[in-house]
């Protein structure tokens, strides 16, 4: 089990943060699945007492830690869609952070394992720190791309394979999954230098390797065309 360190919360002394203070061109990232409370509750933890998984017991904790770490950028999974929006986007705003979150893809029927509250990314970037990027010509910033794996666009040597004998039951497997992520375009204000951060969640279990594997591929392709379009409109200064 994870061992806890008990900490007095001070909200107002993580505000005081100076980022002035710290390597200009350097800047912090932190990942952390946070675990959704309906998979904490569900059994698959019966090693540890009730109260020790309730949600209003271990969100201080994850707080209290998730300051400790005093990240630029934080990455959360299995975030319900209830707790971004009423906890963690008001404690991170407080903290001068903006947020981006995408659930799963399709919520469940009620006989599946995850059945419940919808999950997903969520994807925190502090704005002393950072900006959306800007590109000229755009009429905003460039802003957060939500995604699901089972919907991004397969690269062309993996889409030949699609349908091949033998490959069946892994593609029905690829494709009934839910997974996908978060990404955001951002310039990192002290270097001016942007940054494309990407908060994801790959399939967990252990026995399906070559699901998550895929997954890993298909975000890195994700990304490629992601910069490559945003790379067409960076001014010169950006791409020395």
């Amino acid at each position: 089990m994870r061992g806890w360190t008990r900490v007095v919360l001070n909200l107002q002394s993580a505000m005081q943060t100076s980022v002035a203070s710290a390597r200009p061109h350097r800047f912090k990232i932190v990942t952390y699945n946070i675990l959704a409370n309906k998979f904490a509750v569900g059994g698959m933890h019966a090693y540890c007492p009730d109260k020790y998984l309730e949600w209003g017991y271990r969100s201080k904790l994850i707080k209290e830690e998730l300051l400790q770490y005093d990240g630029d950028i934080v990455c959360l999974q299995e975030v319900e869609d209830s707790v971004f929006r009423s906890e963690l986007k008001p404690f991170f705003s407080a903290l001068g952070f903006e947020g981006l979150f995408q659930p799963r893809q399709l919520p469940k029927p009620v006989k599946s394992p995850l059945a419940g509250p919808l999950d997903g990314a969520a994807m925190f970037y502090r704005t002393s720190m950072f900006r959306p990027f800007k590109v000229k010509g755009a009429a905003r910033a460039v802003g957060g791309l939500g995604f699901h794996f089972a919907k991004c666009e397969l690269p062309p040597a993996i889409k030949a394979s699609q349908g091949k004998e033998g490959l069946g039951v892994f593609w029905d497997s690829f494709f009934k999954r839910q997974e996908g992520g978060v990404m955001s375009l951002l310039e990192h204000r002290p270097s001016s230098s942007p940054v494309l951060a990407v908060c994801t969640h790959l399939f967990w279990n252990p026995r399906y390797p070559d699901v998550k594997a895929m997954q890993a591929a298909v975000l890195c392709h994700k990304v490629c065309i992601r910069l490559r379009i945003h790379l067409l409109w960076m001014p010169l200064s950006y791409l020395r």
